[in-house]
């Protein structure tokens, strides 16, 4: 993070964070040592170390089985809405701060590199409202949140896309435009949320009043299980006009160190390419015309995408 705000210059950088005193391990004692070095070098920023929101899943009873029970309920998605829209506050108490040439980034508390986020942040020559990264747990790992133009959640496993555009765009490693993600790490065009058009919110189905996801003809099992906060922002960026939004297959983050350089190094290659195999085996025993038929795919042509990943692989090897 320190070369990150190195790299952008430490008067283009604000910063918020929101730990509510919930934290159980040495993160509140490494934010506070982080605070010192944005004290010193005079970086703007709030941090809120304290208990200030309370979360509406614990009671007096058994407060361990109300947040087991309650872990999809929209009481958690209250919560966490409300501790994303706090962190939030602080950049509308900026003076004067130019949103149309702003980018807000959200971190989860992943592991990645500085140059990751360089390179998140200049996805499609900058023009998106939003763009996610790809995390991963061994596999891909935010599938619940992450949606593709044609309403299908995203797989764990190499393609990850169902959709053929999406694979293709995939395996040549341009920009895939998405309904939603999160994935870990997400940068957005500052006028998203310029004049507070835009904030994190739960939903409640059987209010027919906000906007469903069935409403943009998703899937009915995906609109049924849209139950997060940050899949109801891409609802209300969609339906604001706000509709450049992607995932950059390039940027790779996790959530321990071994998994990142496993992501790094191991799955682009060898890992991916036998999940490839195992799939293109798998549908023509099935005897359906050689296509992803598991991956619920009737367009993809194997031979033809294997293929383009193998000129994409000989393009890379003749530059190195």
């Amino acid at each position: 993070m320190k070369k990150l705000i190195n790299y952008l210059g430490k008067e283009n950088v604000i910063i918020s964070f929101v730990e509510n005193g919930d934290s159980k391990d040495k993160t509140q004692e490494k934010l506070i040592n982080f605070m010192t070095y944005l004290n010193e070098s005079e970086i703007v920023h709030r941090f809120i170390l304290d208990h200030e929101i309370d979360d509406p899943r614990i009671n007096d009873t058994d407060p361990y089985q109300s947040l087991e029970d309650n872990f999809l309920s929209n009481l958690r998605i209250k919560f966490y809405s409300e501790l994303r829209n706090r962190c939030l506050d602080f950049i509308y108490e900026i003076p004067n701060l130019n949103f149309s040439n702003t980018k807000v980034i959200f971190f989860n508390d992943i592991i990645f590199e500085f140059e990751n986020i360089i390179n998140l942040l200049s996805t499609n020559n900058e023009d998106y409202d939003a763009v996610c990264a790809m995390d991963f747990y061994f596999n891909f790992y935010d599938s619940w949140v992450s949606i593709d133009l044609d309403g299908n959640r995203l797989l764990g496993d190499f393609p990850y896309f169902i959709n053929k555009e999406g694979q293709d765009l995939y395996i040549n490693k341009k920009p895939i435009r998405v309904f939603s993600c999160w994935n870990g790490i997400i940068t957005f065009n500052g006028s998203v949320f310029e004049n507070k058009k835009l904030e994190f919110r739960v939903e409640n189905f059987k209010n027919t009043s906000q906007i469903k996801m069935k409403d943009y003809n998703l899937k009915t099992s995906v609109a049924d299980s849209y139950e997060s906060e940050c899949s109801y922002f891409h609802v209300d960026m969609e339906a604001l006009g706000f509709k450049k939004r992607f995932i950059n297959p390039q940027i790779r983050v996790t959530y321990t160190y071994t998994y990142y350089y496993f992501a790094k190094y191991f799955l682009p290659n060898t890992f991916e390419l036998f999940f490839y195999f195992k799939n293109y085996f798998k549908s023509i025993f099935k005897k359906r015309n050689k296509n992803m038929s598991d991956l619920k795919s009737k367009n993809l042509n194997l031979s033809s995408a294997l293929y383009e990943w193998y000129i994409h692989r000989k393009k890379n090897e003749a530059k190195l």
